[in-house]
């Protein structure tokens, strides 16, 4: 075998990417490669460097440092690679980066983009180990010879299946351990084992099929389990918290809007004639932890095509994100734990990389960060798609797998990536965790495959489809499966990345870029060429049956034959306790408060601007792409010089080919601090916050459709978890408070996940999460050329809007910085803040406000700040002396909002509101200072502080 090397060299940086090629037969001369030269680098700052002998080692010795060179393990997926591959024959190709390491920086200088999970690093000196450059081993073949093995467990007592599911990394109980032994042991399942040539036991291929799919991730078991709740006031049971607290109160509001709720990959709502809206919130916080970038690509890629598979296929038309990570900085983190701001950019640049090179724009999102978060990041992965109300005379949401059709699997092949990645995430993390789970997508290959899906699905080439997310095909022919009432898998068929894999990693892996349909076999000869022109594969590797199996063969054997109704309803309901008492947060690591003058208002405000929470994330959200394909009416800064953000993503539904002037929003609303002191107050204001973001858009209030995402510690008992009780009371109020709001303000919940063990174990260390609420929401917009925007400008009066109540300080962040007591339990008039929004929204219809803002984390000061910032206005306001000015100036209080008022406006502006609801605060000016009780402070000393994190 023969092998060549090509680097490319960037002018001026000591970073510079390196291919190894690797040829069957002669390999291509460098005159070959250089007619690439155009394809592959950018004359201007870069040059190619090729060779493979003596003359290119020589050159590559004039550098004057050692090398550390860091190139992806052997069945990693490799995008560099695979992009070349494109230009290039189709022998092996590899990639990796050689870093030169100057004197004089600091040890290990490459280890913040180095993940060992993933990658090799290797250091070369500047003279006498080059050659061995040429040697490295990039092989990925595994033994041959797959074999599929029969698990003993019909004889083993309790304590030995419990063993077992440890072992195997199944996050199976004894109670579910014990349900598999004693079905597997029944007469009627042993006679049928022994018709099928299978032996008495389980083979691993049913085993890993059963533990995929009565795995947290995909059963929500917690969010079904049979609860007794107590707390100093009541005591009830909670037959399953999801269908109590969240599928009853939703289907009670029938909205006759809502289409697919609940039953599909995304929730489906129609907001106007003749399309459609899917919506889909995800997370993907345990493999983020282990490798940020690649646990957010496959985040962001994953969601997308949760929304290519809802209904008949939806084109994803926008992206959001939320990341809660630990603070900036942290020092002495636990072993195997990275650096929150390693876990950062990793994940930012996962999310971006996802969006931006698959064509979908990034509209919302946020950054929120907590030494909470140190343990275990949160990443949550949103995506709103459209669809078509019918397809030729078809409804477009309707799935119809019928027996017969033929399993066709398209996308990417399966690798021993993602193995066990929906077990291991419904367990704890700890110094042992599986780097099974890391995967890493590719964004090019996905697009290549939505063009081909949606060409597909005009054409009605398939009948049914779905995503192969967590468990791959277990996941996806198992839910299929269930619709047909069986299905016939021949794993031998499907496409690998290389030799070896066993017939269970065939069937589990969650390998990227691969999606499940249902294909009539009259239809499969035209779909298999339009797979190829789009340069997608398509595998047929089985059909669908109704004899109520799940049959997987291999070397055609039978390997496993599940019963359809033990596999999906089999699994015994958990049953816990959960007790609630009010209690004081015990930090894993308590951060020291900061001091500060409390009638320094400026400095006040400069701290709490300073604050990574509040503080500017524009340098992070700028290098998404708002802009693509053309319906971002309204993106997340305004803005050149002086950028200031909005509150909510809008787009037009005209770039869909849609007639008229409507649209729509998309917006988020999450507030973990708030559980400190009471999770039930904390989600009414998650949902408040992610509706009045909608708001301050122009969006109607009657149609807004809601998604929930649950990110909680670990609520299960054990012994080193004697908490649980009181974290699943936390649970349980959480969902008290969302089903509170969702009647309140008749807005359905269409969507959702939860996540519930987001805690690190280390040897004398448990780091859990915040117990934490994403609340997203859609929202139509009636007009999105008379949508306002977030920021005022001179001339413009001033209002601030809702319920006066400002006579005690509401919030969270002000008390890092003044030693103000808070009360986080009080309530709210939730009904008048609802009817608030319904007037606010015939305010905005009617041209009277010129700009709206909501007031959030920080309270009014920061939202003024933001408000006058993009025009570098000014205002003197006029406290009434009545007030609690700390209150008035920085609660967190729902409900309250910043307008600006044309001056032509203003008498039916303040006609549209009650007295109590509306405080006018004067008129903007072009000062560029905001004056507070005689002192003046500068909008750009402000913007500094709030720039400088």
């Amino acid at each position: 075998m023969a092998r060549t090397m090509f680097t490319i060299l960037s002018k001026g940086a000591s970073s510079h990417q390196v291919f190894w090629l690797d040829c069957q037969g002669e390999a291509p001369s460098t005159c070959e490669l250089s007619k690439l030269k155009d394809k592959i680098i950018d004359e201007i700052d870069q040059e190619l460097l090729i060779g493979a002998g003596e003359e290119f080692i020589s050159r590559f010795k004039q550098v004057r440092f050692p090398v550390e060179l860091v190139s992806f393990r052997p069945r990693v997926t490799d995008n560099p690679a695979k992009c070349f591959l494109q230009l290039l024959q189709g022998d092996p190709l590899f990639s990796g980066r050689h870093i030169e390491v100057h004197s004089g920086l600091i040890k290990n200088q490459t280890t913040l983009d180095f993940n060992p999970l993933i990658q090799l690093k290797t250091l070369f000196r500047a003279q006498g180990e080059l050659h061995d450059i040429f040697h490295l081993d990039f092989s990925t073949d595994r033994e041959q010879g797959p074999t599929v093995q029969e698990i003993q467990l019909l004889d083993l007592e309790e304590k030995e299946l419990t063993a077992l599911s440890a072992q195997q990394c199944w996050a199976l109980s004894a109670q579910e351990m014990t349900a598999i032994k004693e079905h597997f042991r029944s007469a009627p399942v042993q006679q049928q084992r022994r018709d099928d040539g299978l032996p008495p036991s389980p083979t691993d291929v049913e085993l890993e099929l059963i533990a995929l799919t009565w795995s947290e991730h995909c059963k929500h078991k917690i969010f079904s389990a049979r609860i007794d709740y107590k707390d100093a006031g009541q005591e009830f049971v909670v037959e399953g918290l999801f269908k109590e607290f969240i599928k009853t109160p939703t289907y009670d509001l029938d909205k006759d809007w809502a289409i697919s709720l609940f039953d599909d990959n995304a929730g489906v709502v129609r907001f106007r004639e003749g399309i459609d809206l899917c919506i889909k919130v995800e997370t993907h916080n345990s493999p983020s932890a282990l490798d940020p970038y690649g646990g957010a690509l496959t985040g962001i890629l994953g969601v997308n095509r949760d929304i290519l598979g809802t209904g008949l296929g939806a084109r994803p038309v926008a992206n959001t994100n939320v990341f809660c990570v630990g603070l900036p900085h942290e020092k002495d983190l636990p072993e195997n734990l990275l650096p929150p701001e390693e876990i950062l950019r990793g994940i930012h640049r996962g999310v971006m990389d996802g969006g931006n090179k698959s064509g979908i724009p990034t509209v919302n999102g946020a950054i929120y960060f907590d030494e909470s978060f140190s343990g275990k990041p949160l990443v949550y992965c949103g995506t709103v798609g459209v669809l078509p109300a019918e397809i030729n005379g078809k409804s477009a949401v309707v799935k119809g797998q019928r027996p017969g059709d033929l399993i066709v699997m398209i996308g990417g092949g399966v690798g021993i990536d993602g193995i066990h990645g929906a077990t291991a995430s419904s367990l704890v993390m700890d110094a042992s965790t599986s780097s099974g789970m890391v995967q890493i997508g590719d964004p090019f290959l996905q697009r290549r495959m939505m063009d081909f899906l949606l060409v597909a699905r005009d054409r009605l080439l398939y009948n049914s489809l779905t995503d192969n997310g967590a468990g791959g095909l277990a996941s996806s022919v198992g839910e299929m499966a269930s619709l047909t009432s069986g299905a016939r898998l021949n794993l031998e068929s499907v496409p690998l990345k290389y030799h070896g894999l066993l017939p269970w990693q065939i069937l589990v892996s969650e390998s990227q870029e691969r999606m499940t349909l249902s294909v009539p076999v009259e239809n499969w000869a035209e779909l298999k060429l339009l797979a190829e022109f789009y340069q997608v594969e398509a595998s047929s590797i089985g059909s669908f049956t109704a004899d109520g199996f799940l049959t997987c063969l291999y070397s055609e054997k039978i390997v496993c034959r599940l019963d359809l109704n033990f596999l999906h309803h089999g699994l015994p309901r958990m049953e816990l306790k959960a007790r609630y008492s009010p209690r004081e947060y015990l930090s894993w690591r308590p951060q020291p408060r900061r001091t500060t003058e409390p009638h320094d208002h400026q400095e006040i405000l400069k701290g709490l601007l300073s604050h990574p929470v509040l503080a500017s994330k524009e340098k992070w959200v700028r290098q998404y792409d708002h802009e693509v394909q053309g319906a971002t009416v309204v993106k997340p800064f305004d803005g050149l010089e002086r950028t200031a953000p909005n509150d909510a993503g809008v787009l037009w539904y005209g770039a869909h080919g849609v007639e008229g002037y409507d649209g729509f929003a998309v917006a988020s609303g999450l507030c973990p601090h708030f559980s400190i002191d009471d999770t039930y107050l904390m989600a009414k204001l998650a949902v408040d916050e992610a509706v009045r973001n909608l708001i301050c858009h122009g969006a109607d209030p009657a149609k807004i459709a809601l998604v929930d995402n649950f990110c909680w510690p670990d609520p299960l008992p054990s012994e080193k978890n004697q908490d649980a009780e009181y974290k699943l009371a936390q649970l349980v109020r959480a969902c008290m408070g969302l089903k509170e709001m969702v009647t309140l303000y008749q807005m359905p919940l269409v969507s959702g996940k939860d996540s519930m063990k987001n805690d690190y174990h280390g040897e004398d260390i448990r780091i859990s999460v915040l117990p934490t609420l994403l609340v997203t929401a859609l929202g139509h917009i009636p007009d999105v050329r008379t949508v306002p925007h977030s920021h005022a400008k001179p001339g413009d009066l001033l209002y601030r809007i809702g319920l006066k109540d400002y006579q005690e300080y509401f919030g969270h962040f002000l008390h890092g910085l003044l030693p103000i007591l808070r009360d986080n339990r009080r309530e709210f008039d939730w009904p008048h803040i609802r009817c608030l929004y319904q007037k606010i929204f015939t305010a905005s219809t009617s041209g009277l406000i010129t700009s709206l803002h909501d007031i959030s984390e920080g309270g009014f000061m920061p939202a003024l700040f933001e408000t006058l910032l993009l025009e570098n206005g000014g205002i003197d306001l006029k406290l009434n002396s009545s007030d609690d000015v700390h209150a008035y100036l920085y609660s967190e209080l729902p409900g309250h909002f910043i307008a600006s008022v044309s001056p032509d406006r203003r008498g039916p502006f303040e006609q549209a509101f009650d007295k109590r609801e509306l405080e006018f605060l004067g008129a903007v000016t072009d000062s560029g200072e905001i004056t507070v009780l005689g002192k003046e402070i500068s909008i750009d000393e402000l913007s500094r502080s709030w720039r400088g994190p």
